[in-house]
């Protein structure tokens, strides 16, 4: 096998404009001749678990690569400028097939988070063998959270793809670091002899350094075995300057243990709370509120050691960037009884608003309104207290299929508990009726509630 090194960045401004200038005009003139739907057909039906411990469905794509970013590279590759730059790179993501993909449904909270805030970095690292080249595009790191988003091209002797060539198999090992982590990926079918794949990789045991060398080791794409050696440097960068960090070393106890919350870290994709652990050990939930109310969502990704628990959270909204204060709920984790009926309140939808459902603790969520757009379907409401406002809630089709949200809700007005939720593009005419899913926590399970104050003008 033989890396091709990493090509020097475009040197003048004056290059940069054109290759601006020129994937504007790509795109506007070379669009894709198939349409998305059978794209999507074709990627679902090309995907392939890879090894059986990444088990996880990936999240969408950062970008795609079809016929006109074929085209747009050429251009580039024409040009001797191999390193993708911000300002091209950004051209070349005006290709709709991200949105396209968040429009399927999945969520990717985070991913959005590390769109609106300019955080992917571009790089240009590439691997060839077997005439088969793996590129790697863009890079996210963060400490906690890493994306990787590649392609990989087939020789042009190559016949069309089938499914068992849409696939990655890789490690990945962190210079001088072992981390307990958790992963998942996701290949998508860009062309006759090529595809894209995005890997998401949790951190969930330990404080990660700000620079890393990570080689990701691929011995074999699809039928093809190989070698093929990927170093990429990873830094948190921007991510590092938007974070702020407060060490605490407060004690507490809940349930009869006693535990230490130790860091509490905001970023612009994650709010990572450190809590250290003594015995007996109870386990717990641990639900974070800022000082107006809002309730921050879980992403998943947890873990710890024999020392230390790590809790993965959303970032602070753009409403309350940097409240006084923040509130962690700590409460049980229960088992509910084999048989138990959830609870469930429907309501026929017949276009008149506003309309009240039951909520989670005993409160209520209003729907005030809902707009049928194109691509999605957004439902306002208003939550009748801070506890009520992440009620489970779905719409119902005509035959009483369930249809969920895609993203999860965002508050939408600071002197109110108002938010608003993304639902897949829907017919009005075909959807049914709206059905919540309230919960109470029983009043005789231990829950604690703990205000922290945030001091902003300290590191």
């Amino acid at each position: 096998m033989r890396e091709l090194r990493t090509r020097e960045s475009v040197a003048h401004t004056e290059l940069v404009a054109q290759l601006e200038h020129e994937a504007e005009l790509l795109l506007k003139q070379k669009q894709p001749g198939f349409t998305f739907e059978t794209l999507w057909e074709q990627h679902q039906g090309f995907r392939k678990a890879s090894r059986p411990r990444y088990r996880y469905r990936s999240p969408l794509l950062r970008w795609s690569l079809g016929v006109s970013v074929a085209a747009i590279t050429a251009v580039i590759l024409t040009l001797g400028a191999g390193f993708v730059s911000p300002q091209v790179a950004e051209a070349l993501r005006k290709i709709p097939f991200f949105e396209y993909l968040y429009a399927k449904g999945g969520g990717y909270d985070e991913l959005r988070q590390i769109e609106s805030h300019k955080l992917i970095h571009p790089v240009d690292i590439a691997a060839l063998d077997q005439g088969i080249e793996v590129r790697m595009d863009e890079v996210y790191y963060d400490g906690i959270q890493l994306v990787l988003n590649y392609e990989v091209n087939y020789p042009v002797s190559h016949p069309t793809i089938t499914s068992d060539e849409a696939t990655v198999y890789y490690d990945l090992e962190f210079d001088g670091i072992s981390p307990q982590s958790i992963g998942t990926h996701d290949f998508t079918v860009t062309g006759d002899r090529s595809f894209a794949g995005t890997t998401r990789w949790n951190f969930t045991d330990k404080n990660m350094p700000d620079e890393l060398l990570l080689k990701m080791n691929i011995d074999c794409i699809g039928t093809t075995r190989g070698n093929w050696e990927l170093s990429i440097p990873l830094h948190k960068g921007k991510s590092k300057e938007m974070s702020h960090t407060f060490e605490l070393h407060r004690k507490f106890k809940f349930k009869n243990s006693e535990y230490t919350l130790k860091k509490m870290m905001f970023g612009p994709v994650t709010t990572q709370i450190q809590i250290s652990k003594d015995y007996p050990l109870n386990e717990f939930n641990l639900a974070v509120e800022d000082d107006q109310g809002t309730l921050l969502g879980r992403q998943g990704g947890d873990g710890g050691t024999a020392t230390d628990l790590y809790f993965n959270l959303s970032a602070l909204g753009d409403l309350n960037p940097q409240p006084r204060y923040v509130t962690l709920i700590f409460s049980e984790i229960l088992n509910i009884p084999a048989g138990t009926l959830p609870v469930k309140d429907s309501h026929t939808l017949t276009g008149s608003y506003p309309l009240t459902l039951q909520g989670d603790q005993g409160g209520t969520i209003t729907i005030t309104n809902i707009e049928y757009e194109e691509r999605q379907t957004v439902v306002y409401y208003e939550a009748s207290q801070p506890l009520s406002q992440k009620t489970s809630f779905q719409f119902d089709d005509a035959e009483g299929q369930p249809i969920y949200p895609s993203q999860d809700p965002v508050r939408v007005s600071k002197d109110s508990l108002s938010f608003k939720v993304i639902f897949p593009a829907l017919d009005e005419n075909k959807v049914k009726s709206i059905t919540s899913n309230p919960y109470s926590y029983p009043e005789d399970k231990e829950m604690l509630r703990m205000r922290i104050p945030l001091d902003w003008n300290t590191e």
